[in-house]
């Protein structure tokens, strides 16, 4: 009978999963997505990415190397994408379309190869396939709010009339589009930069891009996210498995605490999804805005490496060592910030193993060369911005967060007790972002310090990860905020010791603060699923009129995005383009919209995250295109130049294009001269010669 039940119980969650998928692909139809686009991207991902890898994967009898869970199919993904990669430059760089088709045919015939023996050989110790019930499931959902938090809010504009895009969503479609132009990859947004930055998803997209045919603004907005949530929740899962010795109820603990616990803002994230304390987890693995959700997917994926090797006293062969540092290379390239926290907690737990008699030459030396891989990777292709957009300061973060102006009060009363007070803040605002974990964890890590020399590497190693993600989170300060980065690392592991460490299986009155931080923190959680369901269904709305339409200052029209294709369509490669929508006055205001739908390189659409990311000098290198613009255009305080001028700078930085926007600032005196090329309501483009 109970298996009747839960068979029955299988069933409806089947059934749930469909409707919520079929919500998910609704809402994509609505947003302006071509339902064919869909099965086609399933079948690049299976033909590019899932069944090399699988192949990969089994002809190295990866298997073998995992005694305690028999499996670790995560590193499909790794060796999938890996793969894809390697096809992608190897065919740009040769120009010929066959040497892209043919390895992935090859690959996908070995797929069905392998030698019987991996693959129907006997089975080991795996965990209950009600998990993969459970990860269709949890997918099905993620998916299903992915549909209002990112698809209603990426739809295409030319299909909904307008609409106010994140401007980091464009910006990484514009990378994505620089992969397709030319490799390395240059700036998009200003000429002769070459693009420095973590950016491992939008190379994948650029690949799928072009083997799919499907454009890269619908692959970002609507399509990659359901295949980075089934890696992130695949490495969860096998990261747990391993980690908890195929424990299932833990596992999925783990899983779920990515998903259900967040900070105690409660009620407040309600308005516009915001947390008083600056928690954005739940949202950035909903919709991997800024790449987190594949970030944190390698994290565990090489963490759970890393485990296998030091538990299981696994040999570390050839193809082990080379699939360890290949997980970390592309998780360097998903997010630096999260990979140096990894390498200098390693590296750190290392250095104190030294001291103990539980010294293992392998951890000793995984640990000196991830350390060495980041820096060779992070100072030969993404530090250029980093040292002049990021400050050291113990209170800059905490001034930006809800604790402000106790901490004023501190400073003017009494600066002494102001400056003891600053750890005490730092630690209140670590348990507001993380409360159930941060009570769970901490007190074991305080009493663990006694005993320090007699810890394993990996508790070692997580501590360290833990205080100095958290340390570096509140030390440190970048313009974009991009610190919050090192604390969701912190959170990563505290997730998993917080499930090590507490027994949910027996109700304990001592533990009752836990247990109301648990349901606090959830509460919050089902606060921020309604303003992400609810802001989605009032976007669709907008989009259909149902609602009038919100009157931005600035936004992205219909016509922007006609705009950008017809230069698509006509602008030969090694042509730019120039307009007047390069700045709003207010931070960087929405720039970065006709590279995104064009695919096309500007003069200088934009100039805030090439100074932040590529580390260019303003005087020396922006301020010049700004005058330029500025001559062109009638902006940034410029004299609008005659017609022959313009033509002649635009023929000596070879602009074939001048594009101008109603929507901002500037005048088409001396542009009237030149012809027509474009034209529908709020967008012009001149053809200059």
């Amino acid at each position: 009978m109970i298996e009747t039940l839960y068979k029955k119980f299988n069933k409806i969650k089947l059934v749930l999963s469909i409707l919520m998928l079929t919500v998910y692909i609704a809402g994509t139809a609505l947003a302006g997505g071509k339902i064919w686009h869909l099965p086609l991207f399933v079948l690049g991902c299976c033909v590019y990415i899932f069944l090399p890898g699988r192949a990969i994967y089994h002809l190295l009898d990866m298997d073998n190397c995992f005694p305690v869970n028999g499996r670790f199919h995560s590193l499909y993904y790794v060796f999938g994408m890996a793969f894809l990669i390697i096809t992608y430059i190897g065919g740009f760089i040769a120009g010929n379309l066959a040497l892209k088709v043919a390895p992935a045919l090859l690959f996908l015939v070995s797929a069905f190869t392998v030698k019987t023996k991996q693959i129907n050989g006997p089975k080991k110790n795996t965990a209950d396939n009600s998990q993969l019930v459970l990860i269709f499931l949890l997918f099905s959902f993620v998916v299903f709010i992915y549909a209002f938090l990112g698809v209603a809010k990426h739809a295409h504009p030319a299909h909904t009339g307008q609409i106010f895009l994140s401007q980091d969503f464009m910006w990484t479609v514009g990378n994505a589009e620089a992969f397709k132009n030319s490799l390395p990859a240059m700036d998009i947004r200003f000429d002769g930069v070459v693009l420095k930055y973590h950016y491992l998803v939008e190379l994948v997209t650029a690949a799928i891009s072009t083997f799919t045919g499907i454009p890269c603004y619908d692959l970002l907005g609507f399509y990659m996210q359901p295949l980075m949530t089934l890696f992130f929740l695949t490495a969860l899962y096998d990261l747990g498995n391993l980690y908890y010795n195929l424990n299932e109820g833990k596992t999925n603990l783990f899983v779920l605490s990515f998903y259900t616990l967040s900070c105690l803002s409660l009620w407040k994230v309600l308005p516009n999804g915001n947390s008083v304390f600056k928690y954005t987890l739940l949202e950035t693995v909903i919709s991997n805005v800024n790449s987190q959700c594949t970030a944190l997917a390698f994290l565990a994926v090489f963490v759970g490496l890393v485990v296998n090797l030091i538990r299981n006293n696994t040999n570390l062969s050839a193809k082990y060592a080379i699939t360890l540092f290949l997980t970390f290379v592309m998780l360097v390239f998903s997010k630096s910030p999260v990979a140096a926290i990894v390498a200098l907690a390693i590296i750190s737990a290392a250095m104190v193993n030294l001291l103990t008699k539980n010294e293992k030459k392998v951890t000793t030396a995984v640990s000196v060369v991830t350390l060495a891989v980041f820096g060779a990777i992070y100072f030969g292709f993404l530090s250029e911005g980093t040292g002049k957009s990021t400050l050291f300061s113990l209170t800059k973060t905490l001034e930006l967060g809800y604790f402000k102006n106790y901490l004023n009060l501190f400073m003017h009363t009494n600066p002494t007790l102001y400056k003891l007070a600053i750890p005490g803040f730092m630690l209140l605002q670590t348990i507001c972002m993380a409360p159930f974990q941060t009570f769970t964890v901490f007190p074991k890590m305080l009493r663990d310090v006694f005993r320090i020399f007699k810890l394993s590497f990996e508790k070692l190693w997580f501590y360290a990860a833990i205080a100095g993600g958290t340390l570096a989170f509140f030390i440190t300060y970048h313009e974009a905020f991009s610190q919050v980065y090192f604390i969701y690392v912190a959170i990563f592991f505290l997730n998993l010791l917080a499930v090590e460490y507490f027994d949910f299986t027996k109700f304990r009155f001592k533990y009752i603060i836990h247990y109301g931080l648990i349901v606090l923190s959830c509460i919050t959680t089902l606060f921020f699923y309604t303003n992400f369901g609810g802001s989605g269904i009032r976007q669709y709305l907008f989009h259909y009129d149902i609602l009038e339409k919100y009157p931005y200052r600035w936004c992205v029209k219909a016509e922007d995005e006609l705009a950008g294709n017809w230069l698509r369509e006509n602008m030969d490669d090694g042509e730019l383009f120039i307009t007047n929508r390069t700045h709003t006055g207010q931070g960087e205001g929405l720039s970065n919209v006709y590279t995104c739908y064009s695919g096309k390189q500007s003069y200088m659409e934009g100039f805030k995250y090439t100074v932040s990311n590529m580390g260019i000098d303003f005087e020396t290198q922006v301020r010049p295109k700004l005058e330029l613009t500025g001559k062109i255009f009638g902006i940034y305080d410029q004299e609008i130049a005659g017609t022959d001028e313009i033509t002649q700078m635009c023929v000596d930085n070879n602009i074939k294009y001048a594009l101008f926007s109603t929507q901002f600032e500037g005048e088409t005196t001396a542009l009237d001269n030149f012809p027509v090329v474009f034209e529908d309501r709020t967008v012009k483009i001149y053809k200059i010669y």
